[in-house]
């Protein structure tokens, strides 16, 4: 993604008016799909580094650096004057790298894909 040099710099997340959710396999047939409820973040633009797009991701006290596709929503000054910018954001981690490795075996497989697909909209406000 190649934002304008407009958007350089740190923007932090606003948790109220974002959601982070994701996706797994559920008995190997269906998608369950969730939410955390509780995150924090920032990210910095640099027009001039547009197409590194990696995030360190925080679970269960293990940080691990990932690669997201993102795509940019739009950018307007808010009702409080604030400059805000809007993302779209995907990806996918492997469970187990983050210590979450509870599974229950099954005839045909795994109750649980070790792939979890994270699934981001974000909106946030210029640090």
């Amino acid at each position: 993604m190649t934002l304008s040099p407009n958007f350089a710099g740190t923007w932090n997340i606003d948790a109220a008016h974002s959601q982070i959710g994701f996706m797994v396999r559920h008995a190997m047939v269906t998608k369950t799909r969730g939410r955390f409820t509780d995150y924090t973040g920032s990210f910095t633009v640099d027009p001039d580094n547009g197409d590194a797009n990696a995030a360190n991701v925080a679970i269960k006290g293990v940080t691990k650096s990932i690669d997201l596709d993102v795509e940019f929503e739009g950018t307007n000054v808010d009702a409080f004057d604030q400059e805000r910018i809007g993302l779209t954001a995907s990806g996918s981690i492997n469970r187990k790298d983050f210590g979450v490795d509870w599974q229950a075996p099954l005839n045909s497989g795994v109750m649980v894909s070790d792939k979890v697909v994270l699934e981001i909209e974000v909106s946030a406000v210029k640090a």
